[in-house]
């Protein structure tokens, strides 16, 4: 088993979520250090001066190859282990999906929320 961030359409109430609906919800944490950009139809976590809200499952380790063709890996995005803290304060490892095209015309989600932009 491993830990997965999700901030985006996996997270609960999102399109994606079923993919995750076998999994352990570990909690709902924050990733310091990234930004949250709004894409389109999908958010794009980068490194920068902010924090993103997301949730953390413990999932299956054979379903990251599943994750990862959804997610587009490596074209759209990378899988790379980062650190959250969790709402309880504690800072653990789970792997994350990074953007891997530039931001430039995107439009930023200050709130690092993504639940702010897809429910307008």
């Amino acid at each position: 088993m491993v830990r997965i961030f999700v901030y985006g359409t996996l997270r609960k109430g999102e399109c994606r979520n079923y993919i995750l609906s076998d999994c352990q919800f570990l909690g709902y944490a924050k990733a310091k250090g990234f930004v949250l950009y709004n894409i389109g139809a999908f958010p794009g976590m980068v490194e920068g001066e902010g924090e993103v809200i997301g949730e953390v499952y413990e999932i299956p380790k054979d379903l990251l190859e599943k994750l990862d063709w959804v997610e587009g890996v490596p074209d759209l995005f990378r899988r790379e282990i980062i650190e959250v803290r969790l709402e309880d304060g504690q800072t653990i490892s789970v792997y994350a999906y990074i953007y891997n095209r530039g931001v430039k015309n995107k439009l930023l989600i200050p709130s690092g929320d993504w639940k702010d932009v897809s429910k307008v």
